[in-house]
C-alpha cells in the first residue's frame, strides 16, 4: 500500500497510479475506497465513460464485478461496447455480469465470441477471458481449456490468474494449482478469503 501510494502521489496525472492505487486498495479489503478512487480519477482526469481505451473506465468495471455490482459494471460496458469498442475485456465483463444476472444465454454468446477470437489472436487475452465467464457459468472444464490456451498462446492477463476473485471457485482443482505453477504462480493466493 505504501508503494501505492507513493508513486500516486509522485504523479497523479498518469493513469496507472490511479489503477495501482484502486487495486492496492481492492487488494488490501478496502473495495470502498478501491471504487471512489476509480471515481475520482475518471472525475478528475475528465474521462468520459464512452471512451474506446480508457484504462480507468475498463478498472471501474472490473471493481464493479468484483464487488457483484453487476448491473453497474453493464451500465459502463454496454456504452463502451456501442461506440464501437471490440475488446476482450468488455466481452468477458458483460459476460460474468450477465451470468450472474441470470442471463446465461448472453453470457454463452460472449464465451463463444471470445472463443472465436482466441482462433485467430492473443490480443486482449480472448482465451483468458473467455475461461472467466466459463468459471462464473460454473463450467470448470470449459474453464481449464480455455486456460490452457491462454497458457499456450502466453496471453498477458494471465498474471492476474493467482489473485483475481473471478477465478477463487478454481483454486481448490488440483488441474488449476498445476497450471499456476506452470506459468510460476503461486497456488493458493487466495484460498484464505
Amino acid at each position: 500500500m505504501e508503494r501505492s501510494l507513493y508513486y500516486f502521489n509522485k504523479d497523479r496525472n498518469v493513469t496507472g497510479n490511479w489503477v495501482g492505487l484502486s487495486n492496492s486498495y481492492f487488494y488490501a479489503k478496502e473495495p470502498k475506497k478501491a471504487l471512489e478512487t476509480m471515481e475520482s480519477a475518471i472525475q478528475l482526469l475528465n474521462t468520459k465513460y464512452l471512451s474506446n481505451e480508457n484504462e480507468l473506465v475498463m478498472n471501474l468495471a472490473e471493481l464493479k464485478l468484483l464487488t457483484q455490482d453487476y448491473q453497474g459494471a453493464l451500465e459502463i460496458l454496454k456504452p463502451m461496447l456501442e461506440s464501437g469498442a471490440k475488446y476482450p475485456r468488455i466481452y468477458g465483463y458483460m459476460g460474468i455480469a450477465y451470468t450472474h444476472l441470470g442471463l446465461k444465454e448472453n453470457a454463452i454468446k460472449y464465451a463463444k465470441l471470445l472463443e472465436g477470437m482466441a482462433d485467430q489472436t492473443t490480443l486482449g487475452s480472448p482465451a483468458y477471458f473467455s475461461a472467466a465467464i466459463r468459471v462464473a457459468l460454473n463450467e470448470p472444464d470449459e474453464a481449464m481449456v480455455m486456460l490452457e490456451r491462454a497458457v499456450v498462446n502466453r496471453e498477458v492477463e494471465m498474471f492476474w490468474l493467482g489473485v483475481i476473485p473471478i477465478f477463487d471457485p478454481l483454486r481448490t482443482n488440483p488441474e488449476f494449482n498445476r497450471l499456476l505453477l506452470k506459468i510460476g504462480l503461486k497456488t493458493g493466493l487466495r484460498a484464505e478469503k
